[in-house]
């Protein structure tokens, strides 16, 4: 049997987001041989769901797995793959968002199945790697793909897991994969942190609050009269003070010193605007 180059670059893709080439080889070989050959799109037979009237994609998805219809409440009924597509922004008929959907919906539905495909290498007694594809294409077939006749499913992908195994490398991400669970009608996203408090520097004023524009205006218009109004007061504070210190049976007053007395009052209010 030759093996085909797409289940050799999904098997890849797999093994790229941390699975081990164990679990990465079992899903394929149970996807290619025993299911769709990796075909994207309708499959004959079955029921389908939002996306036709067939199974669709390479798990022959149906039914509420192709995704919710409208009216659905997220809260009660799962994702499918329509949905996660959608959330994504991408589209469902491509393979990486297919294979994705895979690990993702096993994550969230299939704990018996994520738990079999995240273990790990097993070591044999003799410190070689044992051949648990086997295990775990067991496992997918009968409590993922669940179809009514499992074990010729299991025997072609078995056949199928071991050419493939060869052609896969063994190299796996920096760290391993975690599929995002569903997000449920009821949750609700957690705010963010709120910034941390910088402390003002020593001697440093705090910041003035924000000025009304429309105070701004206001002085700007009025600042004339204001500015004409204090002219005329200061002027009759003037003449009243001259009249005080200068009655009209006495002395004429030293225009120098009346002189001194303006600039000092003069000074004042300047300073004061």
């Amino acid at each position: 049997m030759t093996v085909p180059k797409l289940a050799i670059d999904s098997a890849s893709h797999y093994v790229s987001k941390g699975l081990t080439r164990d679990s990465a080889v079992a899903i394929i070989a149970v996807l290619y041989s025993g299911e769709s050959g990796l075909s994207t799109g309708p499959q004959k037979g079955n029921h389908g769901g939002v996306l036709g009237p067939h199974a669709v994609g390479i798990a022959s998805w149906n039914g509420e797995r192709q995704g919710r219809k409208p009216g659905d409440d997220p809260a009660t009924t799962r994702e499918g793959l329509k949905d996660f597509a959608d959330l994504h922004g991408r589209d469902w008929q491509t393979i990486d968002t297919q294979l994705d959907f895979v690990l993702t919906e096993c994550a969230n539905y299939y704990p018996s199945v994520w738990s079999q495909l995240t273990q790990g290498p097993i070591a044999s007694p003799n410190g070689s790697h044992s051949e648990d594809y086997k295990t775990i294409i067991g496992e997918f077939v009968r409590k993922y793909e669940v179809p009514a006749e499992p074990d010729p499913e299991i025997a072609r992908s078995l056949a199928f897991a071991a050419q493939l195994y060869q052609l896969v490398p063994e190299t796996a991400a920096s760290s391993p994969i975690t599929p995002r669970e569903p997000q449920r009608a009821s949750q609700k996203p957690a705010p963010p942190p709120p910034p941390p408090s910088q402390p003002a520097s020593q001697g440093t004023p705090p910041m003035p609050a924000a000025i009304d524009p429309v105070a701004i205006l206001l002085v700007q218009l009025f600042a004339p009269l204001l500015e004409s109004a204090m002219q005329g007061l200061v002027k009759a504070l003037l003449q009243h003070i001259t009249a005080q210190i200068q009655p009209p049976e006495t002395r004429p007053l030293d225009q120098a010193a009346v002189a001194s007395i303006r600039k000092t009052i003069e000074d004042a209010l300047s300073n004061q605007t």
